[in-house]
This record gives C-alpha cells, structure tokens and sequence, in this order.
C-alpha cells in the first residue's frame, strides 16, 4: 500500500470492450463524490473519442466507396475508348493497305503506257 492518490484509466483503440479504470482506496476515501465524478468523466471521455473515431471511419469509407465507384466508371470509359481506337486502328490499317494497292496499281498503269 502506497497510501498514494492513484488514478488509472485505459482504453485501447481496438478494443471492444469498455475501458477500465483504478482509483486507489486513498483517493477514494480522500476524493470522496469527486472521485466517482473524475472517473464519469474518464468514462465520458473514452465514450465520445470511441463515437468520434467510428464516425470518422463511416465517413473514410463512405468516401472510399465514392472514389470506387468513380474508379470504375473511369476504368470502363477507358476500356471503352480503347477498344474504340483499337477498331479505328484496324480499319485504317486496312485503308492504308487499299490506298497502298490503288497506289501500286495506279503505277504500274503509268509504267506500261
């Protein structure tokens, strides 16, 4: 026995269950009702940082889920103009080649007159 005033309280972020505190039976006796009010208090305060850090955390994700979303809606824009300018590629490809054949035969007709 120290014969000390010792107050103790904790909570762990993680935790699920609620915090604990120690008051030693000095304090207790010597603080008397405002002993029981410092540890209300502790209490209080554990209650309203818990409340604040799971509103916090809803309002991350509530954003996270937005930018998801707005991810995607991105990813298949892209997917599709890609897929588009993969097709027009395909198609001047093949009128590059017409062109190069009108060319060679446009050529070989001036050649031979």
């Amino acid at each position: 026995m120290t014969g000390a005033w010792i107050f103790f309280g904790a909570q762990h972020p993680a935790a699920t269950g609620g915090p604990i505190n120690y008051s030693s039976p000095r304090l207790r006796r010597d603080g008397g009702d405002r002993t029981d009010e410092f540890a209300t208090s502790f209490l209080r305060l554990i209650s309203k940082t818990t409340e604040a850090k799971l509103r916090d955390t809803a309002e991350l994700q509530k954003q996270l889920d937005e930018q998801r979303g707005l991810t995607d809606k991105i990813q298949k824009a892209l997917d599709k103009s890609l897929e588009q300018m993969a097709s027009e590629a395909a198609e001047l490809a093949a009128f590059r080649l017409r062109f190069g054949e009108i060319q060679a035969a446009a050529s070989e007709q001036r050649t031979s007159t």
